[in-house]
């Protein structure tokens, strides 16, 4: 993020933090709805990527919150990001779980190697 996060205001860091969370939201689902229609293994990796890359971009306005708030309301914050941190990583594992279920299958993108997905 180019913007300086340290001159945010709780209102600027609340509302960036709830369109980051609905993105990771977002993620998660499309994640659990290729893994459930068994699709795209690459489609899968992207969306993984793209939600640890939107939670690490909130870390930095969950910080900033943090020395905003006061410290129930920071509790109650920090709960929630930690959360979010553990949705992305149980989807992780799904992810994971699902790309090696699919071992041996045929790439349906030809030329993707589901062992390197870059």
């Amino acid at each position: 993020m180019a913007e300086d996060i340290a001159t945010f205001t709780i209102d600027q860091c609340r509302g960036r933090q709830k369109v980051l969370r609905q993105k990771i939201t977002g993620c998660c689902t499309r994640m659990r709805k290729v893994i459930t229609n068994k699709l795209s293994r690459r489609e899968a990796t992207r969306l993984l990527d793209e939600a640890r890359t939107l939670l690490g971009d909130s870390g930095p306005i969950n910080d900033r919150l943090l020395e905003l708030l006061e410290e129930a309301e920071g509790e109650q914050q920090q709960e929630s990001f930690l959360r979010y941190g553990g949705d992305v990583d149980t989807v992780a594992d799904e992810v994971a779980a699902y790309i090696s279920s699919r071992e041996g299958d045929e790439a349906s993108v030809p030329g993707w190697d589901p062992a390197d997905p870059e």
